[in-house]
């Protein structure tokens, strides 16, 4: 899990993180 994640950028990686 990576320390910083953009504005959902990769909605695959990252579910929707406000």
């Amino acid at each position: 899990m990576p320390v910083f994640q953009p504005p959902d950028t990769n909605p695959r990686l990252s579910p929707a993180i406000p």
